[in-house]
């Protein structure tokens, strides 16, 4: 630089780089078995509430009666209604596992969903036997739904497994 001549002007900034698309999203497929899976552990825990609750005032109305062994059976009836109820808590959260496992892609998640998935399936093939209704239609469609998504290699692969 010698003296007297003006400094050099800056460099023009540099412009940031555009955005690159991420091919490695999370598939469609995955988001549908997470929400299906999270609305059914939401329902499954409200169930588990109400359950709990039903049985443990049904038991208190039973129990209080002041017939024979009234007592007992309103008891039994809170038992049946708390035990009933922790049956149906562990089902939701493990819903809400699968839901959390696949939405944040653990690889745990897709042994897991297909193993309960199945389970789901065939208790809604056993509804079946009552009659066809919408609840059990229902209850036959979306372990089937969620079991299909979980064999799509797009959301093998997010999970961690072979396509």
């Amino acid at each position: 630089m010698t003296e007297g001549m003006p400094p050099a002007p800056p460099a023009p900034p540099t412009m940031a780089a555009a955005p690159i698309a991420v091919s490695g999203g999370r598939p469609t497929g995955a988001t549908v078995i997470a929400v299906i899976e999270a609305i059914l552990g939401v329902l499954g825990i409200l169930g588990a509430l109400v359950l709990i609750g039903l049985g443990g005032i049904a038991g208190g109305i039973v129990g209080s009666s002041g017939a024979d062994g009234a007592g007992a059976a309103g008891g039994v009836l809170a038992g049946v209604g708390l035990v009933g109820g922790l049956i149906f808590l562990l089902i939701g959260l493990l819903y809400i596992a699968i839901a959390y496992g696949v939405w944040k892609a653990r690889g745990w998640a897709w042994m897991l969903g297909v193993v309960v998935t199945v389970i789901g399936l065939a208790f809604g093939v056993l509804g079946l036997t009552g009659g066809i209704s919408l609840s059990s239609i229902i209850s036959l469609a979306l372990p089937i739904i969620v079991l299909y998504y979980f064999m799509q290699p797009d959301v093998k692969r997010w999970l961690g497994r072979p396509a």
